[in-house]
């Protein structure tokens, strides 16, 4: 029987992971002071750099949990470029490997403040007002997407593994033809897509459909 992995020992385990990974890229990477607010690790290859933000759970748990700051706000210092959440699964049985999402953070702040608002303007299960000032911003890990904050395994899907994310200066057409390279179409069919007046938001869940064999029918 496997001995339960200590929350903090955890998150220790999740950074080390990830330096790692990024090691074995070609990356050179290191850690933040512990007291750095805002990153976990920096990361340097060639004229790439990559501020990285690394979210640790186990297999025993099934969500990725957060805490707002005072203002609201869950990344301090949070750029559109270059700052990316790795969110670490680890494995109960030692002699597995983690699963990582390489995420761009506006991606997962988009998410979190999404669900946060719905669930803060939805009154809860006896009719009450939910709590505005509540700091705790999460997601489930699961294939429920009927729940709010449930379904992120199909969300996420696309970024699992993704480390070619942390490319510098990757603009929003370099990202979508990643999922569409993972969906297994060619660059050439998501231009048509692209013509065929989709916009960015539709595009995406198209991509992310044809990924996980949902959505077959919708021809470029």
């Amino acid at each position: 029987m496997e001995r339960a992995i200590p929350s903090a020992f955890a998150g220790n385990a999740g950074e080390f992971f990830v330096l790692a990974e990024l090691t074995r890229r070609g990356w050179t990477a290191a850690l933040t002071a512990r007291n750095n607010r805002a990153y976990d690790i920096l990361a340097k290859r060639d004229d790439e750099f990559a501020a990285i933000r690394v979210k640790t759970k186990t297999s025993a748990f099934t969500l990725f949990q957060w805490n707002a700051k005072p203002n609201g706000e869950v990344f301090l210092e949070m750029t559109q470029e270059g700052d990316f959440c790795v969110l670490v699964d680890i494995p109960e049985e030692a002699n597995e490997s983690p699963d990582y999402y390489i995420v761009p953070t506006p991606v997962i702040d988009k998410w979190l403040k999404g669900d946060f608002h719905a669930w803060v303007t939805t009154p809860g299960v006896r009719g009450q007002a939910r709590d505005a000032e509540n700091k705790r911003r999460l997601f489930y890990v699961d294939d429920d997407a009927t729940k709010l904050g449930h379904g992120y395994q199909q969300k996420l899907a696309p970024y699992k593994g993704a480390w070619e994310m942390l490319a510098k200066r990757q603009h929003a057409f370099d990202q979508l033809a990643l999922l569409a390279q993972q969906a297994g179409l060619s660059v050439d069919s998501l231009v048509a897509l692209a013509d065929s007046g989709m916009n960015g938001r539709q595009l995406i869940e198209h991509l992310v459909g044809l990924h996980k064999g949902v959505n077959k029918t919708l021809k470029p």
